[in-house]
């Protein structure tokens, strides 16, 4: 009974709804209601108007996820703030930390190797001189040479060993001095590590080349060709140190070895992690332009529903005006 008293009452409303209108042109053309309780129900919405307010419910969460789409689209960044993905913005975060650190170890690697190879290019330049003394202690340990021939010899002798001096107390690295014996105890160390480890430093001992403390238990500071038996004395010196150049280049070759090959992991190392932490922090461009496609799907369709919602009420509003 009450459906069917429903059902007339929408009917004798149509009907009404069209008189006004032909009574009233100007006014745009009014469609007829079916005799349905629930279609008349929901298309002639009380005052409060529900379509409308669930359309711009829909409309506006829409609309900010269109306009987080826009932004992660723009900036190329899925996580702009923590509360995107605070777990994600954690993990990240260390991440980042760790390559910074990372890739400050593998600069140190690559100064520490600079050094290393101008300590070797010092100690090159010091075997040069060396090669030359012995010649010349060869030449004076024989009894052959005059008083003046020998002096000259020793003039050259003494030369090349003031060269060695000049070259231990003049080769350094940003203000590191390489060669004068003072990494003889302590030795180069080399952070390359994120740690304070063991393992995370590489170091490495010079134990220098000045005259004084080369030559063994005759330095060669000591050494003279004054006389062919001097000479010979001179010669033991400068094998002695000969040998000391020897083991510093020994050294500074492995050090040398082992700084390139860290720099190696830790360049895979900074790979990987950089590749991580982006899966995590940056945006996926064809996933986030799915998502704004949809997103400009969807908040079209709202601004329609809205619309007709509105228009549905201005009816309502005319009938009962």
């Amino acid at each position: 009974m009450r459906s069917a008293a429903r059902d007339g009452a929408a009917v004798t409303l149509s009907a009404t709804m069209r008189r006004r209108a032909a009574a009233n042109p100007t006014h745009p053309p009014v469609p007829a209601l079916r005799s349905s309780s629930c279609s008349s129900t929901s298309a002639m919405a009380g005052p409060g108007n529900v379509v409308s307010l669930a359309a711009h419910r829909a409309l506006v969460a829409s609309q900010a996820r269109l306009a987080t789409a826009f932004g992660r689209v723009a900036s190329g960044v899925r996580i702009d703030a923590a509360s995107d993905d605070p777990a994600g913005l954690a993990v990240s975060d260390v991440m980042r930390a760790q390559i910074a650190s990372f890739t400050q170890a593998a600069r140190n690697a690559s100064d520490g190797l600079s050094a290393l190879q101008t300590a070797q290019g010092g100690l090159a330049a010091v075997g040069d001189d060396l090669a030359r003394m012995a010649e010349l202690a060869t030449q004076a340990s024989s009894d052959l040479l005059t008083s003046d021939q020998r002096q000259a010899i020793q003039t050259e002798f003494d030369a090349l060993r003031g060269q060695i001096d000049q070259t231990a107390a003049s080769t350094s690295f940003n203000g590191q001095n390489l060669l004068d014996g003072s990494l003889a105890t302590n030795g180069l160390s080399v952070q390359v590590g994120t740690d304070s480890a063991p393992t995370s430093s590489i170091d490495v001992t010079i134990a220098g080349v000045p005259s004084s403390t080369l030559g063994g238990a005759t330095p060669l500071s000591a050494a003279s060709l004054g006389t062919a038996s001097d000479a010979r004395a001179a010669l033991d010196a400068i094998g002695a140190a000969g040998a000391s150049l020897a083991q510093d280049l020994a050294g500074i070759g492995a050090g040398m070895a082992r700084l390139q090959a860290v720099g190696q992991s830790i360049a895979v190392s900074v790979e990987n992690l950089s590749a991580a932490s982006s899966r995590i922090r940056d945006t996926d461009l064809a996933q986030i332009t799915a998502d704004l496609i949809k997103e400009q799907i969807q908040n079209k369709a709202g601004i329609a529903v809205l619309a007709q919602g509105n228009k549905n009420s201005r009816y309502l509003l005319w009938l009962l005006a």
